[in-house]
């Protein structure tokens, strides 16, 4: 199973198939860039979408995109990290 589908299966154990988080998720995709911060994670039936600090959703999330990569193991960590908070396990 791929992060990507393993954070499909976590989010849809949420309420509507949508997170948010306390902290956000700062995702660095180059040395020199603004971080991407993760505010919240959303399933929908096109795919995960993603919340950024100004409420706005992106997305659906593929693993072929640029920086997908760094995007998807992050939020697969901190989405890991709140299922074994909860005793959720995938």
């Amino acid at each position: 199973m791929s992060q990507l589908e393993t954070i499909q299966g976590i989010l849809n154990t949420y309420q509507d198939g949508k997170v948010m988080f306390d902290e956000c998720i700062r995702v660095r995709l180059a040395p020199h860039q603004t971080p991407f911060n993760v505010w919240g994670a959303w399933r929908v039936p096109e795919g995960v979408y993603l919340m950024d600090g100004e409420e706005h959703w992106h997305g659906p999330l593929l693993e072929g995109q640029m920086n997908a990569t760094q995007v998807i193991a992050s939020v697969y960590q901190r989405l890991k990290q709140l299922s074994y908070a909860s005793g959720i396990t995938n």
